[in-house]
């Protein structure tokens, strides 16, 4: 009478254990992939805020590159604005992005962690009262390699578009 008993209870035991460390693993393993993906995430952030930096440092050499990029003068206080759209030459734009990049962190337990911005693209150009606007987006990559849990290198692409006045 005692041992039905006694093998029941263990049985139930032993089910509610392994329902537990199953649910533990798999919990973890989500974990995982939700801090990979946030790694990957933040760097291509970090990329962008990059960017943003350097374009506030240097708005009238960024404006130069965008307006190349664009096809107007960016000397040229009254620029015509029709017929122009993408037919400018990147160089000057791919010159100010070369630098755009994270190549060592110098930060413990950060190796195969990184971001570079891939590229920045005018959108547009107007005027805006008597100044000069270019519209840009901002396209950075992030990537973050995760060691545990056999995850394999997650890359994240982050998109801002911002405007760039020409000072003056």
């Amino acid at each position: 009478m005692v041992l039905p008993l006694v093998l029941v209870f263990v049985i139930v035991l032993s089910l509610f254990v392994f329902s537990m460390l199953y649910s533990r693993t798999e919990t973890r393993q989500k974990n995982l992939i939700t801090f990979h993906y946030l790694k990957a995430h933040y760097m291509a952030q970090s990329g962008i805020q990059h960017a943003m930096m350097k374009i506030n440092l240097l708005p009238d050499e960024a404006f130069e590159a965008a307006a190349r990029q664009y096809g107007i003068c960016a000397l040229d206080d009254n620029p015509s604005l029709t017929g122009v759209g993408g037919g400018g030459n990147s160089d000057l734009m791919d010159l100010f992005t070369s630098d755009l990049r994270s190549d060592d962190l110098g930060v413990p337990e950060t190796s195969g962690w990184g971001y570079e911005v891939k590229k920045i693209k005018t959108i547009a150009a107007h005027r805006k009262g008597n100044r000069m606007v270019a519209l840009i987006e901002i396209e950075s990559h992030g990537w973050a390699i995760e060691g545990r849990g056999k995850l394999q290198k997650r890359t994240e692409i982050v998109k801002k578009s911002i405007s760039v006045t020409k000072s003056g």
